[in-house]
């Protein structure tokens, strides 16, 4: 992930679900080997906020708060700066967003992730390179949405959606987790994880 960011940029945050936590906490240690200052963000679903509360619950935001805390968090505790919470439709409503503005087929803990992100940076100025996780599983956890969360972004959509994104007729391409043909350009901060 670092090798990724443009010459000369340290993260000064991370932000990440919680799944087994190892993620979060592998990769928080990473960049605070860089930047000693950068802030680990963990985030969990507001319906089910375990590690914040004790609450377990129903949630749409698979992947993260499977409704206990893992021991790795449970030992890295002093390595996470903050927990937050993002509602499951909002996850969804982000994870589509990306999809159909960006071609990025993500599940919805990665439109959390983003949620969190974004968050971070409008309510703290002093943070400029905010880095969080997109991850691919979008098709087949689309699928098992309730069609209320999913229509009318239908599976051939959004599978248009990316295909314009891969065959770079819908602008350029940020993200290394976009199928192509041709490597990616390089990243710039102005790409759709906080544009």
């Amino acid at each position: 992930m670092l090798r990724q960011l443009p010459a000369g940029v340290l993260p000064e945050a991370v932000v990440g679900g919680v799944g087994t936590g190892g993620t979060i906490v592998g990769v928080g240690q990473a960049f605070r080997a860089v930047n000693p200052r950068c802030r680990v963000v963990a985030v969990e679903p507001n319906e089910s906020c375990t590690l914040m509360c004790g609450e377990v619950g129903k949630h749409l935001i698979e992947g993260i708060a499977d409704g206990f805390v893992p021991g790795i968090i449970t030992r890295h505790r002093g390595d996470i700066d903050a927990l937050v919470s993002v509602d499951s439709e909002q996850a969804i409503a982000e994870m589509r967003r990306l999809a159909k503005q960006f071609g990025l087929f993500v599940g919805p803990s990665s439109g959390a992730h983003l949620v969190a992100a974004r968050a971070l940076k409008q309510n703290h100025d002093d943070i400029e390179h905010v880095v969080t996780l997109l991850l691919r599983r979008g098709r087949e956890v689309h699928q098992r949405l309730p069609p209320h969360l999913t229509h009318p972004g239908s599976a051939h959509e959004l599978d248009s959606a990316q295909a314009r994104w891969a065959t770079g007729r819908h602008g350029r391409v940020t993200s290394s987790a976009t199928p192509t043909r041709h490597p990616p350009p390089a990243p710039t901060s102005a790409g759709p994880v906080l544009g």
